[in-house]
């Protein structure tokens, strides 16, 4: 007889198991034939009269193929294969997967927000796997440090690891929520010199930094004016333009007998 695998039961199986333990059970839910749904609580999108067959077939196959690829540890293809799958088909067990493998990426503040999305749309569908999603939630709330960065000047855009962020300002304070680990923090603002700073943060940490951009001295800010620019161009130009006249004229001349133009002054 063939064990039944309910949701109690892969509650219990996913507490004694890691991340690619988890994934895998998440697996035996979602790729069930539908005929099983009653059975095993199936979390994927109900089959719909206008549902098309090919794509619910190529979210399922990338399915699939993000779970090969967590057996393999390659959790950034495997992240790919799921994001692709919900992409076609929003199923929750691949949301719920997308953030277990963000998490295992550590990438703590993008599977908080993934798990939490999860718990926003889907809560109530599958309460072993809700319960899955909120002990990760906790757990990347633990780890994610808070980092304050303040700008001179205030109006700037920053960036970690070369990619623009926001966070919640106050004044010329920005509050950022990052990963632990090292990052570069950047800042720019138009007229000013960009700077980048490494930092090393540890899980759970609260620092702060100052950044401060040196600016950029411009034309119109000592160098000569717009204007003087404007009156050396046109004069360049306009004497440019008497030489060519100048050429097309000898051209022309070189056309007729010099008798030509005596004739035409008498």
């Amino acid at each position: 007889m063939t064990e039944s695998l309910g949701p109690a039961h892969c509650l219990d199986r996913v507490r004694s198991f890691s991340g690619v333990g988890a994934l895998w059970l998440l697996t035996v839910v979602a790729v069930a034939p539908l005929s099983a749904r009653a059975q095993t609580d199936e979390p994927a999108v109900a089959v719909r009269e206008d549902d098309d067959p090919s794509s619910r077939d190529r979210a399922r196959a990338l399915f699939r193929e993000g779970v090969r690829l967590t057996d393999e540890l390659q959790w950034s293809d495997a992240l790919e294969a799921f994001r692709g799958s919900y992409r076609i088909r929003p199923a929750p067990a691949a949301l719920l997967n997308i953030g277990i493998a963000l998490r295992s990426l550590g990438r703590y503040v993008e599977a908080e927000e993934a798990l939490s999305r999860y718990l926003r749309l889907y809560r109530g569908r599958n309460p072993e796997h809700d319960a899955l999603a909120m002990r990760y939630v906790a757990e990347a709330g633990a780890r994610i440090a808070q980092l304050s960065v303040r700008t001179r000047p205030a109006a700037v855009e920053l960036t970690i690891d070369g990619r623009p962020v926001r966070g919640e300002r106050d004044g010329d304070v920005t509050v950022l929520r990052v990963d632990p680990g090292e990052h570069f923090i950047g800042a720019r603002a138009r007229g000013y010199a960009p700077v980048r700073r490494a930092i090393t943060l540890v899980p759970n940490s609260d620092e702060a930094i100052v950044l401060t951009l040196q600016r950029i001295e411009t034309p119109d800010e000592g160098g000569p004016s717009g204007w003087i620019f404007v009156g050396i161009g046109a004069g360049v130009a306009a004497a440019a333009g008497a030489v060519v006249a100048a050429i097309l004229l000898t051209a022309e001349e070189g056309r007729y007998p010099q008798t030509t133009y005596a004739a035409a002054g008498r």
